[in-house]
């Protein structure tokens, strides 16, 4: 994790930002992903095309993308239902 510390004249007298490395470009057979890549603490929706489920017989998965520069999980492919 990156971190930089400003300094400067606002009321607390400190702002920190904490950014992280981007993740990569997130793609999976069948799915739809939006947006499809991101940085730190951005979340991209994974939605399996019609006729098509994960698993565990959802439609729809959440990611987050970590300071790491890694999604928050890896998916199981979309499968016919």
């Amino acid at each position: 994790m990156l971190l930089t510390v400003l300094l400067g004249p606002p009321l607390t007298g400190y702002d920190v930002i904490v950014t992280g490395r981007p993740c990569p470009k997130y793609s999976l057979p069948f799915a739809v992903i939006t947006p499809d890549e991101g940085v730190y603490e951005d979340v991209i929706t994974v939605e399996c095309q019609y006729g098509y489920q994960f698993p565990d017989t959802s439609k729809v998965k959440y990611l987050e993308c970590r300071a790491n520069g890694q999604w928050s999980q890896t998916l199981a492919s979309c499968e016919r239902e």
